[in-house]
Formats: C-alpha cells, sequence, structure tokens
C-alpha cells in the first residue's frame, strides 16, 4: 500500500473520498409502484435534499416514469410535473 506524506494510505483517501460523495436516498426509486407509494417523500427530498444528489435522484425518477408501461400519460405528466416544482423549490431555497 502507498502511504502519502501525511501518513494516510492511498487507499485510505480513496475510501473518505467514496463516504463523502455518496447519497442517501429516501427511497429506492426502481419501481414505479415504489415511486407512487413514497411520492411525497420522494418529492420533499427532491426540495431540500442536498442539491447533488437531489438532482440524480429526480433523474432516476423520470426515467423510471417515463420507462413505465402500464402508468397511463397522464398521471405520468402529473408525475414528472410535480417533479419540475419541487426542483424549482430546490433552486428558491
Amino acid at each position: 500500500m502507498a502511504s502519502s506524506s501525511n501518513g494516510q494510505t492511498q487507499s485510505g483517501i480513496e475510501q473518505l473520498v467514496t463516504i463523502d460523495h455518496e447519497c442517501n436516498y429516501p427511497f429506492n426509486p426502481s419501481s414505479i409502484v415504489t415511486i407512487i407509494i413514497f411520492q411525497k417523500k420522494g418529492m420533499n427530498y427532491i426540495a431540500s435534499g442536498e442539491e447533488r444528489c437531489a438532482w440524480h435522484f429526480a433523474k432516476e425518477i423520470e426515467t423510471v416514469i417515463k420507462d413505465s408501461n402500464f402508468v397511463p400519460n397522464f398521471y405520468k405528466n402529473k408525475l414528472l410535473n410535480e417533479i419540475q416544482v419541487a426542483k424549482k423549490r430546490q433552486r428558491s431555497i
């Protein structure tokens, strides 16, 4: 293992960077059903979560919604509009 001049190992430094940039989503947005069940919690996270993490979370949710085959288009549009409103609240905070 390589050591730096301050005595920390290279892997220790890499581990700190990895942990430092980890996002803790309120739920796993991999399913449209999960998104619908935890819709309010997700919108709150997008509006008030750490900006970088909230942005990635919103993108994942948008992709799942757009790719869903069994949710009607009007409901997809409603969810996508709610995400846009939550993003605007994030910018105004």
